[in-house]
């Protein structure tokens, strides 16, 4: 899983008459991604932010470039007022049997 940037932020709130700062990480928001490998790229894709992919040249850029992504496009889920939910997807790896071959 990737943290997703887009929430980090700073907000100052009153105490006392003194202003502080929360901890940047206190605002972090997780979400688990699906990186596929085509022929030419990898791309991601985010399964609880539909429409939030990313594509890149090498594993490294693509998940750059799915953080890049999942920033606009939680920022804009902001903008919108819309909900923002905590990852609810997960990934696991499952074993099946390899059919036989027919000749």
């Amino acid at each position: 899983m990737i943290e997703c940037d887009a929430i980090r932020r700073s907000v100052d709130v009153e105490d006392d008459s003194n202003a502080h700062k929360m901890d940047e990480r206190e605002n972090m928001m997780k979400y688990a991604i699906v990186i596929t490998v085509g022929p030419w790229n990898y791309s991601a894709y985010v399964p609880d932010l539909p429409g939030c992919i990313a594509t890149g040249r090498t594993l490294d850029e693509v998940r750059e470039n799915i953080r890049g992504a999942m920033n606009m496009h939680v920022g804009a889920m902001v903008e919108d007022s819309d909900p923002l939910s905590e990852w609810e997807s997960f990934g696991e790896t499952v074993e099946v049997q390899q059919p036989a071959l027919v000749s």
